[in-house]
């Protein structure tokens, strides 16, 4: 990738909804990647977004987002992941479609980060082609999937 495709990333994205809705009054609220790329926010958090966001609408996404965060009480955690079990978190997120499924890969995800503390640090030292096929080793997540985090996390040259 030479230097302009590398330099696009969340802010300017931003940068350019706020144009778009000066101009055509989007509401950038309903776009779950901008609501991900808060500053702080983590690459659990991160990664379930992306996974509610697959086969839906960014708005029943972020419904479903909103949901699972307010019954996990603010913030989504692997541990308070854990804390559920697998039908409230279904039914939590079923605006999002495919709700089986994605709580699956969602629970599975925690466990696995509930042991591996470190995995997204340890992703952060590895190149955008190493991180991909690390995410790739979860069931539920693929390369889209993969790339939107590497992109969105790691700020990392990647095409969804």
């Amino acid at each position: 990738m030479n230097n302009i495709q590398c330099s696009l990333g969340i802010e300017s994205i931003s940068n350019l909804f706020e144009v778009m809705n000066s101009i055509y009054r989007i509401d950038s609220s309903e776009f779950i990647a901008l609501n991900l790329s808060e500053k702080n926010r983590d690459g659990f958090e991160i990664l379930v977004g992306i996974i509610l966001s697959q086969n839906t609408s960014d708005r029943n996404a972020m419904k479903a987002f909103n949901r699972l965060k307010q019954v996990l009480g603010g913030s989504i955690t692997p541990d308070k992941i854990l804390s559920l079990d697998l039908e409230t978190i279904i039914n939590s997120i079923k605006i999002a479609g495919i709700s089986n499924r994605k709580a699956k890969t969602i629970l599975d995800i925690a466990k696995f980060l509930s042991q591996n503390k470190e995995f997204f640090d340890v992703l952060k030292k590895m190149e955008s082609e190493e991180i991909r096929k690390r995410l790739l080793g979860f069931s539920g997540v693929g390369p889209k999937t993969a790339d939107v985090f590497i992109l969105m996390y790691y700020n990392k040259p990647t095409f969804p």
